[in-house]
């Protein structure tokens, strides 16, 4: 942000956005810092194939500063400097009683529906899919790096908080 408000000569402005934004994202972490536990997230980047995000993604950025935890911290990425990686039905079905919360990007990526996504067998498993914790997320608001992921973060902490109270 900042190398943009210097190239279309706003950088007051840049410093200022980025300022509210750091502001912001502190005021989420003590939010989240708050809560008793972290509940698995799986995010579903690509639903046919399975994939997820790597651990140094931004949406895995914000299901943590939201609260939660990435249930599949240990995706690695198919190739230096991408961030979706395969993660296959063995591997899900391996940690599926930690997934609390479902989380299906909604973009170019991925434009599965949330009912093709429910009816997935090999989903139903997973304690998100029993208890209806299953979200489809727009894609601006976990992958592009704008002021848009603060509306992501406040989104899946509000998803976060209900299974709280579960």
């Amino acid at each position: 942000w900042r190398e943009l408000g210097a190239l279309v000569g706003r950088e007051a402005e840049a410093e200022t956005m980025i300022a509210d934004f750091a502001a912001q994202v502190a005021t989420c972490r003590q939010k989240s810092a708050a809560m008793p536990r972290r509940p698995g997230v799986f995010i579903e980047a690509m639903h046919r194939e399975i994939k997820t995000f790597t651990p140094d993604s931004l949406p895995v950025w914000v299901v943590e500063t939201a609260g939660g935890r990435s249930v599949a911290a240990d995706a690695l990425p198919a190739s230096p400097g991408v961030i979706v990686a395969d993660y296959g039905p063995e591997r899900l079905l391996g940690i599926a009683s930690e997934v609390d919360l479902f989380l299906s990007q909604d973009g170019a990526m991925n434009r599965t529906d949330l009912e093709t996504i429910l009816s997935r067998s090999i989903y139903q498993p997973l304690p998100a899919f029993k208890n209806g914790n299953v979200h489809k997320i727009p894609e601006a608001f976990i992958s592009r790096p704008t002021p848009s992921l603060l509306k992501g973060v406040e989104m899946v902490a509000g998803w976060l908080g209900g299974i709280e109270k579960e």
